[in-house]
């Protein structure tokens, strides 16, 4: 990983430099019953590298590689370039593993609340008796009792051990220490 004059990694420099180039146009619509004729990068059913600024839980490689089998699961993570497999570039940042993008950890420790019923917009179930009693309120119990914290640990090696390694919303539960997974926030 290479450091900045100040002590920063590549990553960080990039991240927090933000975005200085306007957003491209978008492509112009495609007829439903079109053919693409692009050529592809890599073959379907063959493995291949995703070549950028790789980023695990526990390092940051960049360049790094990521390898994709022929089964589409990450198979391995490479600093140097694998052999035997085409590399495709991306310049970009690379987070292997899948990315919530947008959960809240911390409630998945409870079962899936089904609405049970239609409610008349996305805030008004938050109202509703039968959400307080089968989320908010134990969910305030566990804050009550100072476990909101360890609860979200739990939710997050859960999120973990299904191959979840960012979540884009997950809440600020540690005031002192790094989240299991990565928050992309």
């Amino acid at each position: 990983m290479s450091q900045g004059a100040d002590g920063s990694d590549a990553f960080e420099r990039r991240y927090t430099a933000g975005i200085v180039a306007p957003d491209p146009q978008p492509p112009a619509p495609v007829a439903a019953d079109a053919t693409l004729d692009a050529p592809a990068e890599a073959q379907a059913g063959e493995p291949f590298a995703l070549r950028g600024c790789v980023v695990t839980p526990n390092e940051v490689h960049d360049p790094g590689h990521v390898v994709v089998g022929t089964d589409g699961n990450i198979s391995a993570v490479y600093v140097a370039a694998p052999a035997g497999v085409k590399v495709l570039e991306t310049n970009g940042v690379i987070l292997p593993g899948l990315i919530d993008l947008h959960g809240h950890p911390e409630f998945n420790i409870f079962a899936a609340w089904e609405p049970p019923q239609l409610f008349a917009n996305r805030y008004r179930w938050r109202d509703s008796a039968i959400y307080r009693q089968i989320v908010r309120t134990p969910w305030n119990a566990l804050q009550a009792a100072h476990l909101d914290v360890v609860a979200t640990r739990y939710a997050e090696v859960r999120a973990l051990v299904g191959g979840t390694t960012a979540i884009q919303g997950a809440s600020p539960q540690y005031p002192s220490e790094e989240a299991l997974v990565r928050n992309v926030d």
